[in-house]
């Protein structure tokens, strides 16, 4: 394997972990507000305990 194939084969690994852990961050301060207010208006969701 040549070196520009493994630099994009780390770089997609990179961008894919970034998105899992950008989302499980966000997931919990959802979790977080949701132990002190019963409901949540985020972009046109309303999100219930």
């Amino acid at each position: 394997m040549n070196s520009e194939g493994l630099f994009k084969f780390f770089f997609g690994l990179a961008v894919f972990v970034f998105c899992l852990v950008t989302i499980g961050i966000f997931l919990i301060l959802l979790k977080i507000i949701l132990l002190f207010t019963p409901e949540i208006h985020l972009m046109g969701l309303n999100i219930l305990q």
